[in-house]
């Protein structure tokens, strides 16, 4: 299929992705029926140039490659994918309808390619090469998912650890108020200094002896037996 353009909106980024590269309307076709499958979009370019510009903003687990391509030819395109720090890793298969001379495939792999295919292509073969480099993509997607998932984990580890060793620390604490004074000099109450520097919370009540003073006529022998039991 060709580029839609929702798939290149933020975060619509596919776990498999396929770019056929070929100015051939019908190889085009028939590399798309015979690659496609649910789980996977497969995106067609008619030349170096428009893959290029689809190469800009989408992510692909792998390129299939026309070589003899208008314009910039196929040993062009992939020089210019491998020139690119986004895409310089990006496997590409060329596919040829082109005798196998030595000195073709040669410049092939020279151009950054990891396969070289010559038409009528097996089927089985095309297929077999494409589901393993697709399985690659997914692979790497996931233990990059993973690796980001470890790094905000200790993010938040490191930022807890410093909030303990903070809290840790000497704190100046008026002898006659309990206010504390922070690490800016500006003094402030117990409470909110602990919640600056710590995810704690509080909650408001009254110990027994504080009760006794406010209200003296309250029983509160009955109620801490009450709650004892």
């Amino acid at each position: 299929m060709t580029l839609d353009s929702s798939l290149m909106s933020a975060g619509a980024t596919p776990r498999q992705s396929v770019l056929i590269v070929d100015d051939s309307a019908t190889d085009l076709l028939y590399l798309t029926r015979l690659l496609e499958r649910p789980d996977r979009h497969i995106i067609t370019a008619k030349s170096g140039e428009e893959a290029l510009h689809i190469l800009k903003g989408f992510e692909f687990a792998l390129v299939l490659l026309d070589i003899q391509l208008e314009g910039l030819n196929g040993f062009q395109t992939a020089e210019r994918i491998r020139a690119n720090e986004r895409t310089r890793h990006l496997p590409i298969i060329f596919i040829t309808a082109t005798s196998s001379e030595e000195e073709s495939v040669f410049r092939g792999y020279d151009a950054g390619a990891v396969d070289y295919l010559i038409k009528p292509i097996a089927a089985n073969l095309l297929r077999s090469k494409v589901n393993v480099f697709c399985e690659l993509s997914a692979q790497r997607l996931v233990i990059h998912e993973q690796l980001k998932e470890i790094q905000a984990k200790n993010e938040v580890l490191h930022r807890q650890l410093e909030e303990i060793k903070t809290l840790r620390g000497l704190v100046p604490i008026c002898a006659r108020c309990k206010n504390v004074r922070d690490d800016s000099g500006f003094w402030q109450t117990i409470e909110a200094y602990v919640c600056d520097h710590s995810e704690a919370e509080f909650s408001h009540s009254l110990c027994p002896e504080c009760t006794g003073v406010l209200y003296p006529g309250l029983n509160l022998r009955s109620e801490s037996q009450t709650q004892r039991r």
